[in-house]
């Protein structure tokens, strides 16, 4: 039977403390002989994102690291907007409704807010 992939998933909002926590996580995987994944999903305003970005970048990791930001977040938005729409406005073709419930897919916007990971 075929093992599954390991991945290691940093939920975070302070990306600030990110790195030094990925570098212990990745020696300690490191040093106990696995090889995995690991997966950071910032929910970090923009602003803060450039200031502190740099520091993830420069961490040194036997891992492969892997980062999801506030501009990957935004874009799996834009993409569930449309998806919802498009959903709505093909099920509805047929009964005549010319207003997207979504109010024009800005609905999910809200979401923004809330840590999807």
């Amino acid at each position: 039977m075929k093992q599954k992939e390991t991945v290691f998933v940093v939920p975070t909002y302070r990306l600030r403390d990110v790195a030094q926590t990925i570098e212990k996580y990745d020696e300690n995987f490191w040093v106990n002989g696995h090889a995995l994944k690991i997966i950071v999903f910032d929910d970090f305003s923009i602003a803060n994102h450039k200031k502190y970005y740099p520091l993830l970048e420069q961490t040194k990791t036997v891992n492969d690291v892997f980062y999801v930001g506030p501009q990957k977040k935004e874009q799996f938005i834009t993409f569930l907007n449309e998806r919802l729409c498009d959903r709505f406005m093909e099920s509805e073709r047929l009964s005549h409704v010319s207003v997207c419930p979504c109010f024009n897919c800005h609905n999910i916007k809200f979401f923004a807010s809330v840590r999807f990971f």
